[in-house]
């Protein structure tokens, strides 16, 4: 289990073309799936585990959050490409605006996999400094719209 902001429909759409729009990594065997054949891309993780009330306030789970994103980074080696998440906020029952805490030093959307490639690796590529890792800034910062789930 584990907690994420679970992007909708049209926002993983949107992300899809942004990467086909902007990089050609269909020809490199990407695919927008995994292994097991589930969607990519998904969900930002928030953290492992049910949600974390030390984390974020309990009444934030269900409600919509905004994510900004800007970079992708994507790695051959590891057969990974992810969108960084730059931003994530929501609102609070006060209507206030609420930045989203991850446990993950860098947020990011898994987008897409090669066949060797596993979602996890979004995590080694974004954490160990690599040669291998071809970071491409975005013509624009793009918002997507996310849920905060708990996710089996």
């Amino acid at each position: 289990m584990y907690t994420a902001a679970v992007l909708t429909p049209t926002s993983a759409q949107l992300l899809r073309w942004i990467v086909i729009g902007t990089l050609d990594l269909e020809s490199h065997s990407f695919l927008f799936e995994t292994s097991r054949r589930q969607k990519l891309p998904h969900h930002a993780t928030i953290n492992m585990g049910r949600f974390d009330e030390g984390l974020n306030h309990r009444e934030l789970l269900g409600s919509k959050v905004a994510m900004k994103i800007d970079k992708i980074v994507y790695n051959e080696e590891l057969g990974v490409c992810a969108a960084i998440v730059q931003s994530a906020e929501t609102r609070d029952e006060d209507e206030s605006t609420v930045t989203l805490s991850f446990s993950n030093p860098h947020p990011h959307i898994t987008i897409c996999l090669q066949e060797h490639g596993k979602p996890v690796f979004s995590n080694e590529m974004l954490d160990i400094p690599s040669p291998n890792n071809i970071k491409v800034g975005l013509d624009q910062t793009y918002e997507l719209e996310a849920i905060i789930r708990e996710c089996p």
